[in-house]
């Protein structure tokens, strides 16, 4: 989900998928799907597996947050536990590692090595950089919540916690990215927006640089493209290059909402977040694209760019404060149509949302991850982690 207690949770480094040979000409230019009986695009069907047992209960009582991969395995961070009827809210973290894909070996469950970094809170961005994970999130100190993350290579664990909670106190990290060079870092500090960079052991405060930095704002979602990071989340969309940040916020479809989820297509940044509408970044243009199917509630939290269009995920909401996982494939032109798949999603996702999703290695060609949660109790907001596998008709390239 986009928030919880009041707050963004990271929905994970943006992660890119361009595979070639699907135009996305769907058989059926909109339309639904129903659990196992998912709908067939141009190039054959499309299935949907339900892989969160692969996981071995380490999300059962919370969420999965956010995903990261190093190529030859997969990292993902959450919660383990979790009550936001609680006074404060409960949550406990949680963390396990895919050596592989889905279903080919146990997840390995690596929430008591790190959980004393991050106890109280929860774990959401892993973040490679070719020899180490970036793993932040927040920890409770004193009844209150603030930054955490750790360097994890192996099974050794370097505390960076004391270098950074001083920019991320009052809720934590949501976000990180690497550029190669050094990692931007994003969330929230004493309840406004917080960015740092963090470069050989050294933190450049570039918070003050958001415009419109008010209370309640935060970073929540982070994008490099190889020449220019893109940062959104709550109250905040810009670009930051060369020391100089862009404010794309007034002019952008997102002034009354957030900015969740960013995609980079190889020319163009996608945007969306809350409202569910989705904004093209080409150069110095913004412009809105292509309208969702009736995505009218809720929001979108992850973006998966596809050769000549996209895998948008999240959730939609409804009047009494229920949620529904969304899944939508686009094609992102005139007369392609948008296929909604959603309701072909395993009942693990029911009362619930897509939190991230990603095609990148080790994943097979073809195939997205998409994890999140259910819920069992809205009201309550007991919940457990959910995952599935959407396999798409595609050659390997």
């Amino acid at each position: 989900m986009r928030r919880l207690w009041g707050v963004a949770i990271a929905i994970g480094v943006v992660v890119l998928l361009a595979i070639a040979g699907w135009d996305l000409l769907l058989r059926s230019p909109t339309g639904t799907a129903t659990e196992g009986a998912c709908p067939a695009l141009a190039q054959g069907p499309l299935s949907v597996e339900n892989t969160t047992a692969d996981l071995g209960g380490v999300f059962q009582a919370g969420s999965i947050q956010a995903f990261g991969s190093n190529q030859t395995s997969i990292l993902l961070g959450g919660l383990s536990a979790f009550d936001q009827s609680a006074v404060p809210f409960v949550s406990e973290p949680a963390a396990a590692e895919l050596a592989g894909t889905p279903g080919s070996s146990a997840a390995i469950n690596l929430t008591s090595l790190l959980a004393p970094y991050f106890s109280g809170g929860g774990i959401f961005p892993p973040v490679w950089n070719g020899s180490a994970w970036l793993i932040a999130g927040q920890t409770r100190v004193a009844g209150e919540l603030e930054g955490s993350a750790v360097f994890l290579q192996g099974s050794r664990v370097t505390d960076l916690t004391s270098l950074l909670s001083p920019f991320f106190r009052g809720q934590g990290i949501f976000i990180a990215g690497w550029d190669g060079t050094g990692w931007l870092i994003g969330g929230n500090e004493t309840s406004e927006a917080s960015l740092v960079y963090l470069e050989n052991g050294a933190v450049t405060n570039l918070s003050g640089l958001i415009p419109h930095n008010r209370a309640g704002d935060w970073v929540q979602v982070i994008g490099w493209n190889g020449a220019a990071w893109l940062v959104g989340g709550f109250g905040v969309f810009g670009t930051w290059s060369a020391g100089r940040y862009t404010d794309l916020y007034p002019t952008s479809a997102f002034t009354s909402g957030g900015v969740y989820a960013l995609g980079w297509n190889g020319s163009a940044w996608l945007a969306s977040g809350e409202p569910a509408v989705l904004e093209v970044l080409d150069g110095s243009s913004l412009t809105t694209g292509p309208g969702l199917s009736n995505w009218t509630t809720g929001w979108v939290s992850s973006i998966v760019p596809l050769a000549g269009g996209w895998l948008l995920a999240g959730a939609s909401s409804t009047s009494d404060g229920k949620y529904n996982p969304r899944v939508e494939l686009s094609g992102g032109e005139a007369g392609r149509g948008v296929l909604d798949v959603s309701a072909c999603l395993p009942g693990a996702f029911s009362g619930g949302w897509v939190q991230f999703a990603s095609g990148a290695d080790p994943l097979p060609p073809g195939s997205v991850l998409l994890v999140g949660e259910g819920r069992t109790n809205p009201v309550t907001g007991s919940s457990h982690g959910a995952a599935a596998t959407i396999g798409l008709p595609l050659d390997h390239p």
